[in-house]
């Protein structure tokens, strides 16, 4: 009996915590309620693999005269992302496009995604390509205030603080699979997306793929 038992636990998938299962290669993949997972960093590293390298605070200033003549100053303030992307494929691969949605609240008619584009160079197999995100500049997630009179050097750090790369801090950062356009050699194999692309886990926020 115990070894029947016994036979039974041994071919009933693991479980972890309700949401949090184990492939069949080793990777653990945390599956959360809203349709988003995450895979874990327990198990071996496979498919293709996004991190986040590295956040920058985005910032500059515009004056326009609205329709009475009067000027009007704006700060656009935000925050954008460096990723790294690692290739554990058996073939290289290009990555045209990829593009980052936040769920973070924004004014109407601001960014809450940014999109990358690639520089048509293959990432090769165990490769890593770096994206930066200042080359994005101009779509940075952001956020724009209107203030009287040009913020002194003391009012400019504060505004960063407040509406920079701090204020997406425990928020999510997801990759977008539907955005995702790539290219791969002749006579490859399609690629299912789903069970392709991970992330690496994030201190700063919660990076996940959706």
């Amino acid at each position: 009996m115990k070894k029947l038992i016994l036979a039974i636990v041994l071919f009933i998938p693991l479980v972890i915590l309700a949401d949090i299962v184990e492939l069949k290669d080793g990777r653990m993949v945390d599956l959360r309620s809203d349709g988003t997972y995450e895979f874990l960093e327990s198990g071996k590293a496979s498919g293709l693999v996004f991190s986040l390298s590295q956040k920058h605070d985005s910032y500059y200033m515009d004056t326009k005269k609205d329709a009475f003549g009067k000027e009007k100053i704006r700060a656009f303030i935000g925050c954008w992302f460096d990723v790294t992307v690692e290739n554990n494929l058996d073939f290289p691969i290009v990555l045209d496009t990829f593009r980052l949605s936040t769920n973070v609240k924004l004014g109407d008619g601001w960014q809450t995604s940014v999109s990358y584009s690639g520089n048509d160079e293959p990432i090769r197999p165990k490769g890593t390509q770096f994206y930066s995100g200042e080359w994005m500049r101009f779509l940075t997630i952001q956020d724009s205030i209107v203030v009287d009179k040009m913020p002194s050097s003391s009012e400019k750090i504060g505004l960063i603080r407040k509406y920079g790369c701090q204020k997406f801090k425990g928020s999510r950062l997801s990759v977008v699979l539907k955005e995702i356009e790539y290219l791969v050699p002749d006579g490859t194999p399609p690629i299912n997306l789903e069970k392709t692309v991970s992330v690496r886990s994030s201190d700063f926020l919660d990076f996940t793929v959706r």
